[in-house]
């Protein structure tokens, strides 16, 4: 997985990193849903933008993903941060 402007990257060590970490022993579940396109004229990746379908899609997984480990007797807590700076 690609993060091309380091903005995820940067947010989800702010919250759990391992040594200076907000929630240091957080268990990190990494949804990505931006993409980048390879653009022929500057010879490099650019970001895509953002749609609701992907919004949506990335909740809706999020979502399904803590309902899964709760109904597998997961008793920690679940916070969902949808970071996707430009």
């Amino acid at each position: 997985m690609t993060d091309y402007n380091g903005h995820g990257t940067a947010v989800a060590s702010v919250a759990g990193g391992i040594k200076q970490g907000v929630a240091s022993e957080a268990n990190l579940v990494i949804v990505k849903f931006r993409n980048a396109a390879a653009n022929a004229q500057v010879g490099v990746n650019q970001l895509r933008g953002v749609t609701a379908a992907a919004l949506r899609d990335a909740w809706d997984y999020s979502v399904n993903d803590v309902i899964r480990r709760r109904n597998g007797g997961d008793t920690g807590k679940f916070v969902i941060n949808m970071s996707y700076g430009e």
